[in-house]
């Protein structure tokens, strides 16, 4: 009874077990305030954005050739390939697909349904027995 009375007048009850109850209530509210702004601050990863390749290319050049693929929008790609050869030979080709990423395996879907299996790691992209560098 003699809490109701304190409440009531708004004065402090004596030192003793209610002001140590609304100290400790005190540190725990401050706690849980800080708690809450530290967890409320922490920016979320967008894993999507970690798993893209999008606008990423990739090149492999060697004597006689080029491969270059591009990772374009809407996990599609392009890629150009040169041959030069002796007698000033010089052909160029396109092709394009789509691509799904899933780390660190790439597929790549050609337009005429062909697939190829690849690996990225780090700046390196195996595919099938080549190596591109990541430009």
């Amino acid at each position: 009874m003699s809490h109701v009375f304190y409440v009531c007048t708004l004065s402090k009850p004596p030192l003793g077990r209610g002001y140590t109850t609304n100290t400790k209530m005190k540190k725990v509210l401050y706690l849980l305030i800080v708690c809450l702004v530290a967890l409320s601050s922490c920016k979320k990863e967008d894993k999507n954005a970690a798993n893209s390749l999008q606008g990423t290319s990739w090149e492999a050049t060697s004597t006689y050739e080029d491969l270059g693929i591009t990772f374009n929008a809407n996990n599609k790609f392009t890629e150009r390939y040169v041959y030069r050869g002796s007698n000033n030979q010089y052909q160029e080709s396109y092709d394009y697909g789509t691509y799904t990423y899933n780390p660190p395996v790439v597929t790549l879907t050609y337009n005429d349904g062909y697939v190829m299996v690849g690996r990225i790691e780090g700046n390196t992209f195996t595919l099938e027995g080549t190596t591109l560098f990541k430009k």
